[in-house]
């Protein structure tokens, strides 16, 4: 399969004790985005969790090399920590996911139309999710 090669996808997962699902999710994310594009990263924002996120971030980054991490000190809210991961992120097109909402599957065809129009593209939910 072809692999985009002339722009760094960046994909800000803000997560908040989401331990028990950030390894599955991490681990299809990383398969899908290695599998498509040639630069990527994949940015988490820590809202101050207090379950075993930490604990599975480490072990993530022992296998997966594009994983950035960063905690906030207090919570302040997953649009914050938005926020904090535009602030970090180093790509050209920037992908936000919420683990236990959003499909990986969506993630290229989001990221064409937003390389091909250069338009900022928005999902939305439609089954009553939001």
């Amino acid at each position: 399969m072809k692999r985009d090669v002339d722009y760094l996808v960046s994909v800000i997962v803000p997560v908040s004790n989401d331990g028990e699902i950030l390894s599955v999710f991490c681990r299809e994310l990383f398969a899908m985005l290695q599998s498509k594009y040639a630069h990527f990263e994949i940015v988490l924002i820590d809202d101050a969790s207090a379950d075993n996120t930490y604990l599975v971030v480490s072990s993530l980054t022992t296998e997966i090399d594009c994983l950035r991490y960063l905690r906030l000190s207090s919570e302040v809210g997953r649009e914050i920590a938005i926020t904090a991961g535009f602030e970090t992120a180093i790509g050209d097109i920037i992908v936000v996911m919420l683990p236990e909402y959003d499909p990986v599957s969506l993630v290229p065809e989001m990221i064409e139309k937003s390389h091909s129009t250069g338009l900022l593209v928005i999902g939305r939910a439609t089954d009553g999710l939001y």
